[in-house]
């Protein structure tokens, strides 16, 4: 392989930190750049490999040029890069910098050190097509490696938010450690503008809807981790259109595969699966921190039975069965990858082989998972360069130890489908026979509905069981019932005029006494009253009402273009309070919002609140400060509410020099860069011993690296 070098506006010797530093362009040349393959490629662009300074293997994301030309993109993309720039973890491969191609077109290049291993999609899609389950002790493994390298990253870097976790971006390696990579991306992907659906289908970024608005934020960052989390209990990636609408009911029919067969998946699984996933929006975490505490204190998790399936899992998914290295290529499509400019590697298990430079490439070594076969003939050798490693067949110690154990997986879970009927575990069962139904209507977003089952809106394909089935479609208070057959790998088209109607969503208002009750309408978290609700189906709804002194459920019906109202007393019992307080001990002054409601300061002594229980944010703008608190509020009681805001940084310089104190601590000479101290306003002394002394006061913020430099010559 022909060397690659990052080459830039400074010494070549000081390439490599100029990259991360100071956003130095990352310059390849084209014959270089042809040269290295397209590994793997999805919706945020090419993922290559190549060599730079120090003969260094780098890997190189070259950003989609649709992407790279939407406005303030690049320009999120360098500042990401320059916030994680000091940020160094083992599950995070280092990054170098993001810059642009030398040569045209100049696309937008993110380079990070080289990881050997095999994305998690296209194990997973291997494993789906060869029916070989991801047993729950590997899957709760993988799921608590990625909860603690996310965690990490909430915690150390200030409002940083990976923005696009997905089984196509993460890695597993030889020795079954989980890598994260593209985690630059964050704020760059919330300049595209993109819907949930668009975000989902073209990204395979997964977007929680959180009063009817999505953003990239940490609370992304969690349902993204939910949405891995399901995909490797399930044992297969997600469909385009089972996300968000279908999650809900594929974590009720969730079961674990152990060593000894199909068993039930435990509740305190299914609940943070729930949180996760923001199915329960009232109880959803906010930050991968809190969603690693909560999983460290309810889920268990087997350690060493973890690293055992994790080490087997890829190893099996390469020798199981048989088939040539073109159907391990197609069975390893993922639905980000099934557009027309999505390609990977014939192999994607041959990432575990390390890569070599070019001196090496004729002579390669067998990998940690490529079997090591004994001399054989020549026709023999010919054959195995022509089916490479998927075909090979190696017992293994795992493999052979649980032979039985894994016959009787598939006859549980052969079972399970046989008696459960609806969901149980479609991943690891025989595949039935299936067809393609296309639907299309005018007017488009009608309900669509299967066999009684609603299954999303129109314009929709769905791929169904072979046989007879009833397609209803319900627009308003219109039905249209049709029947439908399909066949195996046929397609069903059906394109329906309905009559058009007048407004379809109706309104809900909602009061109560006392107010600040929680709201709920189909077991969804939709506010606090009062509360004017809008975008409600027609149609028979529940509606919830809670506080800490009583509950109340109600039917109420949605009329078209209508706006219903409920007025509930929810009064407290004589003498009891139906208030309390909220203390706020913050070392720096923030604002408390309730459903963007200013509700007070932490100035006050204390703040009055309805008993209950409420999501807070609290903020400081002018330091860049947000952070998400939920607390339950208790009728005639304080509720103390402690903030230990994060570190910034500090940048001092006097001419000609100075001795220099912060808040009464000496931290050194000048010139000094990179102080970190948390964020507010802090005393600067600076001192010379001929020039005197010159007191100062700076405001270290998360909005950028605080700098104060002062000439020592001049009298304040």
């Amino acid at each position: 392989m022909p060397r690659r070098e990052f080459r830039g506006t400074v010494a070549h010797r000081r390439a490599e930190r100029a990259v991360v530093t100071s956003g130095t362009e990352v310059a390849l040349g084209c014959s270089a750049m042809s040269a290295a393959p397209t590994a793997f490629q999805d919706g945020l662009g090419e993922r290559r490999q190549t060599t730079g300074a120090g003969n260094q293997l780098l890997d190189l994301l070259i950003v989609h040029e649709s992407l790279g030309g939407v406005t303030g993109f690049e320009a999120a993309l360098r500042q990401r890069a320059g916030e994680l720039a000091s940020f160094q973890h083992a599950a995070f491969p280092r990054l170098k910098g993001v810059g642009r191609l030398s040569k045209p077109p100049s696309r937008i290049v993110v380079a990070t050190d080289h990881v050997s291993g095999v994305r998690l999609s296209d194990l997973l899609a291997i494993a789906e097509r060869r029916l070989i389950p991801l047993e729950y002790d590997g899957a709760i493994g993988l799921i608590r490696q990625l909860l603690d390298a996310a965690a990490a990253l909430h915690q150390s870097v200030p409002q940083a938010s990976h923005g696009a976790f997905a089984p196509e971006r993460l890695l597993l390696t030889s020795d079954a450690r989980l890598i994260v990579a593209d985690y630059v991306f964050g704020s760059a992907i919330e300049r595209l503008g993109y819907d949930q659906e668009r975000c989902w289908k073209e990204l395979r970024v997964a977007l929680p809807l959180v009063n009817g608005k999505s953003a990239i934020d940490r609370r992304a960052d969690v349902a993204q981790i939910g949405v891995v989390a399901l995909s490797l209990l399930l044992g297969r990636l997600l469909n385009e259109d089972e996300y968000p609408g279908g999650i809900a009911e594929m974590i009720e029919g969730l079961n674990a595969v152990s060593p000894n067969g199909l068993e039930m998946l435990p509740s305190d699984t299914k609940s943070w699966l729930r949180r996760a996933l923001q199915v329960d929006a009232d109880r959803s975490f906010a930050t991968a921190i809190d969603a690693k505490a909560e999983f460290d204190k309810s889920i268990k998790v087997n350690d060493g039975r973890a690293r055992t399936v994790l080490t087997a899992f890829p190893t099996e998914c390469q020798t199981f069965g048989k088939g040539t290295a073109s159907a391990a290529a197609s069975a390893a499509q993922t639905p980000a990858a099934a557009s027309p400019s999505a390609k990977k590697s014939e192999n994607p298990l041959d990432s575990f082989a390390p890569s070599k430079p070019a001196a090496a490439a004729s002579a390669p070594k067998p990998s940690a998972f490529t079997p090591v076969a004994p001399a054989a003939s020549a026709a023999t050798s010919q054959k195995r360069e022509e089916e490479p490693a998927l075909q090979v067949r190696r017992p293994i110690p795992f493999w052979n130890s649980e032979w039985r154990n894994r016959v009787a997986i598939a006859a549980a879970i052969l079972v399970a489908v046989a008696t459960a009927g609806t969901f149980a575990v479609r991943s690891y069962a025989r595949v039935p026979a299936t067809g393609m139904l296309v639907v299309n209507t005018n007017p488009g977003g009608v309900q669509v509905f299967i066999d009684g089952k609603k299954r999303g809106m129109t314009p929709i394909n769905l791929e169904l069981p072979t046989g007879d089935h009833k397609l209803e479609l319900t627009l308003g208070d219109q039905t249209r019932a049709i029947p439908v057959k399909i066949t195996q790998g046929g397609q069903v088209s059906q394109f329906v005029e309905l009559p058009a109607v007048g407004a379809v969503d109706g309104k809900l208002s909602i009061r109560t006494d006392p107010p600040g009750a929680t709201v709920t309408i189909d077991g969804q978290r939709r506010g606090v009253s009062p509360l004017l609700i809008e975008g409600l189906m027609p149609g028979t709804h529940v509606v919830g009402l809670q506080n800490a002194l009583s509950s109340v459920t109600e039917q109420v019906t949605i009329q078209a273009g209508a706006t219903a109202s409920l007025v509930v007393p929810l009064s407290a019992p004589q003498g009891i309070p139906v208030s309390g307080w909220v203390s706020v001990t913050s070392p720096v002054e923030m604002q408390l919002f309730e459903d963007g409601r200013l509700v007070g300061s932490s100035r006050s002594d204390r703040i009055m609140m309805s008993v209950g229980d409420h999501s807070l944010q609290l903020v400081n703008e002018t330091l860049g400060y947000r952070v998400n608190r939920t607390l339950q509020v208790a009728p005639g009681r304080v509720t103390p509410m402690r903030l230990d805001p994060p570190k910034g940084t500090l940048a001092l310089n006097a001419s000609p020099w100075a001795e220099v104190w912060v808040d009464g601590d000496r931290v050194g000479d000048t010139p000094m860069g990179n102080i970190s101290l948390q964020i507010g306003s802090h005393d600067v002394l600076f001192r010379h011993p001929e020039l005197g002394e010159q007191r100062h006061t700076v405001t270290v913020t998360l909005n950028g690296p605080a700098r104060l430099s002062v000439d020592m010559r001049k009298r304040q």
